[in-house]
């Protein structure tokens, strides 16, 4: 499994300039060291920085269809990108993401288990004080639509946000189960925004022994709210979230990355 080959997938809102802005100027510079990528956006715009290591695919190409919110459709295209991936793995990124050091395939693993997540499902449905949470919603509600219970998760529960790997199978396998069950998911979906391409993934996966909660890896330093600083991101993390709508500017974000914090790339 260490030995084997991963895509990286970025998905782009080309409909937003400040996205944009974001994939041209911090995210490509950082990615060059990446070899096999997929663009994934709504339309094609002249401005995007790209080279000979990118392939792009369209939201319609993947989903068939062409409406629905930003939001909703991104949830859907990180899992039914799976049916256009040719490596055993698929690592997830979105625009709003820097890549602060070089990483190989083999750093997401700990004892041929992959260890990039390490946030405690279960935690958050025992804690009744954020039992209101989006976090405990998602996962209640992918729950329901997968036709399980909460008794499903017995113990601290592996789930995520972007930077995400998965395992193409597993995602292909996934699909086809909703799709039984829902005919069309994706209609499904729309209709019924329910969950997350994360709280799907993996209460699908859980119990397979695939991932594991390793929390000696220091895999990502986020700023989540206007409220957190950037001067605050962890120098030592692969990826550096900086949340699009925290709307930091991304001028100054650009200046910070590349002049005072320069990656080591």
């Amino acid at each position: 499994m260490i030995n084997g080959s991963f895509t990286t997938c970025i998905f782009l809102n080309t409909n937003s300039d400040y996205d944009v802005y974001r994939y041209n100027n911090i995210l490509y510079p950082s990615l060059k060291f990446l070899t096999n990528k997929i663009l994934v956006i709504p339309h094609f715009r002249k401005d995007l920085k790209l080279d000979d290591s990118y392939n792009i695919l369209y939201d319609k190409d993947i989903l068939g269809v062409d409406y629905s919110t930003v939001y909703i459709k991104q949830l859907l295209l990180k899992l039914y990108v799976s049916k256009f991936i040719s490596t055993s793995h698929y690592l997830i990124l979105d625009s709003d993401i820097y890549i602060n050091k070089i990483f190989e395939f083999k750093d997401f693993f700990t004892d041929d288990k992959i260890s990039l997540f390490i946030y405690d499902g279960i935690g958050y449905l025992n804690d009744k004080i954020n039992s209101d949470s989006c976090h405990t919603k998602w996962i209640i509600d992918a729950l329901k639509v997968l036709g399980k219970t909460i008794d499903h998760i017995k113990s601290p529960f592996c789930y995520g946000v972007t930077p995400g790997l998965f395992i193409t199978k597993e995602v292909i396998e996934l699909l086809e189960l909703l799709n039984l069950k829902y005919n069309n998911f994706v209609n499904f979906f729309m209709k019924n925004p329910l969950g997350t391409e994360y709280s799907y993934y993996y209460i699908h996966v859980y119990n397979k022994n695939l991932y594991c909660l390793d929390y000696s890896k220091n895999f990502v330093s986020a700023v989540w709210s206007p409220e957190d600083s950037i001067l605050n991101l962890n120098e030592d993390a692969i990826f550096w979230v900086i949340q699009s709508n925290t709307k930091t500017d991304n001028k100054i974000l650009e200046d910070f990355i590349f002049k005072k914090h320069f990656n080591q790339i």
